[in-house]
């Protein structure tokens, strides 16, 4: 689809790159957030209709109608396929569902609710405090709104991880709100993004927690005081990691970085903070907007899943109807930009070096899962049963202290890690050069519309 939207000129596609991350303006250059900002960190509308409008590259673009469509799905997918189980387990009475592990949990002492309750009342003071105490431009109700949505995206987005072991993101959605509620404040927009997203994820992280905890039959109290204290410890580490990070890489964060640390996923989460917070969706996809047409993708996702729904109940015995999942489906491209078609496909660019290359290649973690998964466990059950998530905790493990070693010992000194074909070539594309762009504007020229208002 991208392929086709880009040559057929969609989106001014001439003049735009067929994927990256970055925003321009209407003369192709990188989109100069600065001439339009106040001091204040807001949109002066006078500069902003004498600079530019904001454009995209194709696939940055259909990214976010796929974002639209996946967030819509989740709520009719929801509820045609789970609805009576979530109406059940609330109206089941204490003790109802119990199975074997509940029982024995049972025989601890639970977490008073007071201390949730209590813990819950300290963060949410510490998020007015820090939205409304500081010149962010957030405003009261934007804060209350941002906790609900993270609440009540929680028990959906819950149960698509559930089934699939892949968690959908609310960034675009808030994004959305936001940029609707409050235009033209990317700071109070990017406060919103992280309490309206981010609190859902962590919400998640602890469920998956004290699930393992359930099933491993670790006291409810030492769980949670374990979890208090290792969250607290990760907030000041990662202060700290990226205030060292700050000073100590030469260039981070730009196209000279070593190491190349150059923060490309950062970088979107940036320019989403323009797009979304300092633009604002009304100029993007309301009206006259460039963008317009991608509102569609919020009724289209909202309708696809009962299409699945309707196929499932009339073939109910098919084997591929019944593991359909549209939310995840319209979530495919969720991070592209950055991530590249070589992402994507470097399994195929690497097949004639299979043999000599195998483990520098995402075949070998196809291989390694296939070994385990289907060969192990169907040959020696017992030692799978017993040992195959100790061996794919050490694995894990063993990942990260190679990465430790490889940056402190190779990168951050300076070093080079090994060079052939397959990593060099990247940079030597007309994609990696920046130069993927089928027509330019000189002069006094510039692409897109001739009129634009705030």
């Amino acid at each position: 689809m991208i392929p086709a939207l880009n040559f057929s000129g969609v989106w001014y596609g001439d003049y735009v790159p067929i994927s990256q991350n970055g925003i321009l303006d209407n003369k192709g250059n990188v989109y100069n957030i600065t001439r339009i900002l106040t001091p204040e960190h807001t949109v002066d509308p006078a500069q902003y209709e004498a600079y530019s409008p904001l454009f995209l590259s194709t696939a940055f673009a259909l990214t976010y109608g796929m974002s639209f469509a996946s967030v819509a799905a989740v709520v009719s997918n929801t509820y045609l396929f789970q609805g009576s189980e979530i109406w059940r387990r609330f109206r089941s009475q204490s003790g109802e569902l119990d199975d074997v592990h509940m029982k024995i949990m049972r025989k601890y002492k639970l977490v008073p609710t007071w201390w949730y309750l209590a813990l819950l009342a300290i963060m949410i003071a510490f998020a007015f405090a820090s939205a409304l105490a500081y010149p962010t431009g957030m405003a009261w109700y934007s804060v209350l709104l941002s906790l609900v949505i993270a609440g009540a995206w929680t028990i959906p987005i819950g149960i698509i991880q559930a089934f699939t072991n892949i968690q959908l993101g609310l960034n675009v959605f808030t994004e959305f709100i936001i940029g609707y509620l409050q235009p033209g404040r990317p700071i109070a927009m990017m406060m919103f993004k992280t309490f309206g997203y981010i609190v859902m994820t962590q919400a998640l992280y602890f469920c998956q927690d004290l699930k393992l905890g359930h099933y491993m039959h670790v006291p409810q109290r030492s769980l949670f005081a374990a979890q208090l204290v290792a969250t607290a410890w990760s907030c000041l580490c990662q202060l700290a990691t990226v205030e060292w990070a700050m000073g100590a890489i030469k260039g981070v964060c730009t196209a000279a970085a070593t190491g190349s640390f150059n923060c490309a996923y950062i970088k979107t989460f940036y320019n989403a903070s323009v797009i979304w917070g300092a633009i604002g969706p009304k100029h993007l996809f309301s009206g006259v907007a460039v963008y317009k047409d991608l509102q569609w993708f919020w009724l289209a996702g909202f309708g696809a899943p009962f299409l699945v729904y309707g196929l499932a109940r009339m073939f109910p015995k098919n084997f591929l109807i019944r593991r359909i999942s549209m939310p995840i489906i319209f979530a495919c491209m969720a991070y592209v930009p950055p991530y590249s078609p070589m992402n994507i496909v470097s399994p195929l660019v690497h097949l004639l070096h299979i043999l000599q290359l195998l483990t520098r290649t995402k075949l070998a973690w196809c291989s390694v899962g296939y070994i385990f998964n289907k060969w192990i466990r169907n040959t020696y059950r017992g030692w799978w049963m017993q040992y195959n998530y100790v061996t794919s905790a050490a694995m894990d493990v063993g990942l990260a202290i190679c990465n430790i070693i490889l940056f402190f010992c190779v990168l951050l000194p300076g070093g080079a890690m090994p060079e052939y074909w397959g990593n060099t070539i990247v940079s030597t594309t007309a994609d990696g050069a920046q130069t993927a762009v089928r027509k330019s504007v000189t002069g006094d020229e510039y692409f897109g519309p001739r009129t634009w208002k705030w």
